[in-house]
């Protein structure tokens, strides 16, 4: 094995910043931002995060335990049941027919044993919850009114969750082979959030 030379929250930003980029700039997500969505676009990402959120968050249990991956389990990150909410909510059922949605949800299932392929999704998906996820928040709050609660973590400061995590990202000692899975795997979870995305294009209003 060779060992690691650089950190692993360098890596993972500079190693996924073009899959970042290229997930980022999709129609929907940039619809999104710029609070041009429909409530029924609102409602299909809803629906198509769920199963995703609900496979990652049922392998939490299996991760507590592991020095490396235990400690970026932090309580108060979950959104399965936000999700199921706001769907409540909204009046609409949990549940979608989306092949990207369970496409994403059987990779994270897939990722099965391996540490750097599991803490990758967990990554991707609450960093960017905590980033760029609050600015999409606040853009459905003003152009649809729904203050939804997948968006809101009122348990947690943001920022200095961001910041631990990187912190603690950084004191895992894995080898350079080990580190290169964790960005790879982080790389294809932005993909697979473009494919969840591109599915909804058609649900997006000007």
């Amino acid at each position: 094995m060779t060992t690691a030379t650089q950190p692993l929250s360098t890596l993972l930003r500079e190693g996924t910043a073009a899959a970042h980029h290229d997930a980022e700039h999709s129609p929907f997500l940039l619809a999104l931002a710029q609070g041009r969505t429909t409530r029924a676009g609102v409602v299909g990402l809803l629906q198509r995060l769920l199963p995703v959120y609900e496979e990652l968050e049922a392998l939490v249990a299996s991760w507590t335990g592991d020095p490396d991956v235990g400690p970026l389990l932090v309580p108060g990150l979950e959104r399965a049941p936000s999700l199921r909410a706001d769907l409540a909510e909204l009046g609409a059922l949990p549940s979608t027919s989306s092949p990207a949605a369970w496409a994403y949800a059987e990779r994270i299932r897939a990722t099965g044993g391996s540490a750097p392929a599991y803490l990758a999704h967990h990554y991707t998906r609450y960093l960017g919850d905590l980033s760029g996820g609050q600015v999409v928040g606040q853009a459905v709050r003003r152009s649809l009114g729904l203050d939804l609660s997948f968006f809101r973590f009122p348990e947690l400061r943001g920022p200095v969750v961001k910041r631990d995590y990187r912190a603690q990202l950084d004191t895992i000692a894995w080898s350079a082979e080990q580190q290169e899975e964790a960005v790879a795997e982080s790389a294809l979870a932005f993909r697979l959030n473009q494919d969840l995305a591109a599915e909804l294009i058609a649900e997006v209003t000007a």
